[in-house]
């Protein structure tokens, strides 16, 4: 029976990682709110979102490709730089959006000596189709900044997942 119960545990984990980013304008939003929280509750890593209330995506997909990019920076985080925060921002220019996740975990570096994963590339993949722009700051023992910054009006171009 404890092994049924993490196997749901699991599944629900899983799922809940599937969700796509609700259709309206203000979905990329809770979307983050709720992976913030999640990862609190779930991986003893405060996990908190900054952003302004009036912030909206219109365009789903692109909303789509910004969650999936924080969440991905934040599971590298976790996974990997065993921090004891994370930020997820999110703030709008007249120019377009900026999503940064910062943690103050070992940094990019030393994670990068343990295990080479493919959670760069994707990023920087899932960037290239919403016309992003992709930066990586880490320093060792002082935790990595991950910034997305996407230009107004972007709209998805390419292959869509």
């Amino acid at each position: 029976l404890k092994h049924v119960d993490h196997a749901l545990t699991r599944v629900r984990e899983m799922s809940r990682s599937l969700q796509a980013v609700p259709p309206q304008p203000e979905g990329l939003l809770d979307a983050l709110s709720g992976l913030a929280s999640h990862v609190s509750s779930t991986a003893q890593v405060s996990c908190t979102v900054q952003a302004g209330q009036d912030i909206r995506v219109p365009d789903p997909h692109v909303a789509n490709y910004l969650y999936r990019l924080a969440q991905e920076a934040v599971h590298n985080a976790v996974r990997h730089g065993r921090p004891k925060a994370v930020v997820i921002s999110l703030s709008a220019q007249p120019e377009g959006l900026t999503l940064s996740v910062t943690d103050d975990g070992a940094g990019l570096l030393d994670a990068a000596k343990k295990d080479s994963g493919m959670g760069l590339d994707i990023m920087r993949h899932r960037a290239s189709l919403i016309h992003g722009a992709l930066t990586v700051l880490s320093h060792s023992g002082k935790g990595t900044r991950v910034i997305c910054r996407v230009p107004a009006g972007a709209q998805v171009h390419g292959d869509r997942e």
